[in-house]
C-alpha cells in the first residue's frame, strides 16, 4: 500500500490532507513554512516533522511530494540536521519523488533523478499507488 508524505504551508494543510483522505491514501502531511496573516517563516524541526521522519525511517512511508524548492531545501536541512545527512540520505533512498512548481530543480540539485512531475496539488496525489 502507498503511503504519502508532503510537505506544504499552513494554510493548505487541512484542505490539502483532507483531499488525501477523500481518495482513501494514507498520508503525512507537514507544514515547513508559516504562512498565516502575510507572514513567511520557516519552521524548524517540529513534532509532525519528526513523525513523518520516524515514518519515513521505518520504510513506511512510499511517495514524497514537494509542493516548492523552498519546501524541498526546509525539508531537507530539517531532516538532515537531525539525523546527519548521510543518514537521511539513506533514509530517503528508497522513496518514489513527486514534485510541484520549481520543485524538481532543486530536488535534481541534491542527485535526485527518478522525479515524477504534476501540474496540481490533486493530480499529484491522484498519481500514487
Amino acid at each position: 500500500m502507498a503511503v504519502l508524505g508532503f510537505t506544504t504551508v499552513g494554510s493548505l494543510l487541512k484542505d490539502q490532507s483532507e483531499l488525501v483522505k477523500a481518495k482513501d491514501i494514507e498520508a503525512f502531511g507537514v507544514t515547513v513554512i508559516d504562512d498565516a496573516e502575510g507572514k513567511h517563516d520557516v519552521i524548524k524541526t517540529s513534532n509532525a516533522q519528526l513523525h513523518l521522519f520516524m515514518q519515513l525511517k521505518r520504510g513506511n512511508v512510499t511517495h514524497m511530494l514537494f509542493q516548492s524548492a523552498e519546501q524541498v531545501d526546509i525539508f531537507f536541512a530539517n531532516i538532515e540536521a537531525y539525523y546527519g545527512k548521510e543518514k537521511a540520505d539513506g533514509i530517503m533512498e528508497n522513496v518514489k519523488y513527486m514534485s510541484l512548481g520549481d520543485a524538481r530543480s532543486a530536488l535534481e540539485s541534491r542527485g535526485i533523478k527518478d522525479i515524477t512531475d504534476s501540474q496540481t496539488f490533486e493530480d499529484a496525489v491522484s498519481s500514487v499507488n
